[in-house]
């Protein structure tokens, strides 16, 4: 396996992309990263809540580019596995827009992943998921929509691209995935 290999965990609110970044980075060694970078994060809820659906995706594109030129150095010193970059931009604010994004998104001058992992669930188990984890932040409002939110699980189903290995988290134990995540890194690898 690279030493320097840039790891993407993908997919809607609620499928455990944190969990397994958390978890990849320890058993790979792996810097964790989370997009958009913390700075980002005093500011986030004014664009989640107040700010139009444009000014909305061009601050998460934002967020994308400033993540990017992060992992571009983290990648100097070893391998990264982030939470969220460009599906997840894409595919929420397609829906928030009503546009197709795919040039835009495939044009930012960023570092592309090598391997991205989409995690995918049936709505009914992320609103359970999300409904546990009783979280309330200002994504919320999109969380529980449970039209927009089987949009996105729809959209996330339906990703192509190079680099793209699909895991559905419906019923499988935590523990499988990190394993399955793992096993099709070395299957890459080889």
């Amino acid at each position: 396996m690279n030493k320097s290999q840039f790891i993407v965990v993908e997919g809607p609110d609620g499928v455990g992309k944190s969990e397994l970044v958390k978890r990849l980075s320890s058993e790979l060694g792996f810097t964790p990263h989370k997009t958009p970078p913390k700075e980002y994060r005093a500011i986030r809820g004014y664009f989640d809540v107040d700010g139009s659906s444009m000014s909305r995706f061009l601050f998460y594109a934002a967020g994308v580019c400033d993540s990017s030129e992060q992992i571009a150095g983290m990648l100097n010193r070893g391998g990264v596995v982030s939470d969220r970059y460009l599906q997840s931009l894409q595919i929420y604010h397609e829906i928030l827009l009503g546009k197709d994004l795919s040039g835009f998104v495939s044009s930012l001058p960023v570092v592309r992943p090598d391997v991205t992992f989409v995690l995918n669930a049936s709505p009914e188990i992320l609103l359970e998921r999300r409904r546990k984890r009783n979280q309330v932040d200002s994504d919320s409002r999109f969380e529980n929509d449970s039209k927009f939110m089987s949009e996105v699980v729809n959209r996330f189903s339906k990703m192509n691209g190079p680099g793209l290995v699909y895991l559905d988290t419906s019923n499988v134990p935590f523990e499988r995935v990190v394993d399955l995540c793992l096993e099709n890194l070395g299957a890459l690898a080889c």
